[in-house]
């Protein structure tokens, strides 16, 4: 009796609900008490038509129903426009300031009792260590840093405008991946030893 319970169950390899498979036993059982023992292929067979009857959705429907359901939560969610500023522990702010002024043409600017770097709609915000503002990061370290910034002006320029305030260029130029292209860039590091990229979109 029950083998013909669980051929129904895997028929064509296809999973079926449990209730199904409950229904279809319960049929086959009053079926087979109350036919001859002659008519059993039939009770059988009649079981198979029930299961099926309620067979789930083809598997290219649930498929597609699956992919409607993502779609949508994909659509309730948002979507990231661009980085307004990110933090630095520093050792030494002042330090820190005198590079990325004289390097990198970064502007200082203040607000409270604290203190920035400022280039293009973004800014650095700086925390001293062992003095950091909250909240942190979970372990603010100086030196932990590796950016990369994007310049207009001509990577031959950029070149001349480190060798003549006494910046050393690490690396470069070299061929590098950015987010939207192929860069053009040189690396170098500041009083922290974060590495800093500077850019040229090729």
């Amino acid at each position: 009796m029950m083998e013909s319970t669980q051929d129904a169950v895997t028929s064509q390899g296809e999973f079926r609900p449990i209730q199904d498979v409950i229904l279809g036993s319960a049929i086959l059982r009053c079926l087979h008490r109350s036919l001859k023992t002659t008519d059993m292929v039939f009770a059988t067979a009649m079981s198979r038509f029930f299961v099926m009857d309620r067979r789930p959705l083809h598997p290219a429907t649930e498929a597609s129903s699956r992919r409607v359901s993502i779609s949508h939560r994909t659509e309730m969610g948002f979507a990231i426009d661009h980085l307004d500023h990110l933090v630095l522990t520093v050792a030494d702010v002042d330090a820190t300031i005198a590079f990325y002024t004289s390097a990198l043409g970064m502007e200082e600017v203040s607000f409270g009792n604290r203190r920035a770097l400022r280039f293009g709609s973004q800014k650095i915000n700086l925390h001293p260590a062992a003095h950091e503002f909250e909240p942190k990061a979970a372990r603010p370290t100086p030196g932990s840093g590796d950016l990369c910034f994007i310049t207009k002006a001509p990577m031959d320029e950029v070149i001349c405008h480190l060798n003549a305030t006494g910046h050393t260029i690490e690396v470069g130029p070299v061929e590098r991946t950015g987010a939207v292209g192929k860069l053009r860039s040189i690396y170098l590091r500041d009083p922290d030893f974060n590495l800093i990229e500077i850019s040229n979109y090729m």
